[in-house]
């Protein structure tokens, strides 16, 4: 359950850093959630090569996580069309309802105020 868990840390790490690119950057957060989480030498190394992706081959991110998730989390290789639907749907919505929760009050500019002292 732990695995999951840091995937959902690095999933929603790196959607939100790619979204919000003039608030935030992955060379100053990356290291804070390494730690925070306690990823792993192997985990780290699988968050970087999937922001490179977000960042550089932006289609492909979704398809690329959905994949890691498998392989990660099941030990899955070959995914069935359901699985990789299922997958897909259960990050979409995670990540979704996780933005909601978390600018649904005070916007993102005010928490990232407040996160970084001003």
């Amino acid at each position: 359950m732990m695995r999951l868990y840091k995937l959902a840390a690095i999933h929603h790490t790196i959607r939100m850093v790619k979204r919000r690119k003039k608030e935030m950057l992955w060379a100053n957060i990356k290291d804070a959630m390494f730690e925070a989480f306690d990823l792993t030498e192997n985990e780290i190394q699988m968050a970087n090569i999937l922001q490179g992706c977000a960042f550089l081959y932006q289609t492909g991110f979704q398809e690329l996580f959905i994949k890691t998730t498998a392989r990660y989390v099941f030990g899955d290789k070959v995914l069935s069309a359901f699985s990789f639907a299922f997958i897909g749907n259960f990050w979409y919505n995670s990540y979704s309802s996780f933005m909601g929760s978390f600018v649904g009050y005070v916007p993102f500019h005010v928490r990232m105020e407040r996160a970084m002292g001003q």
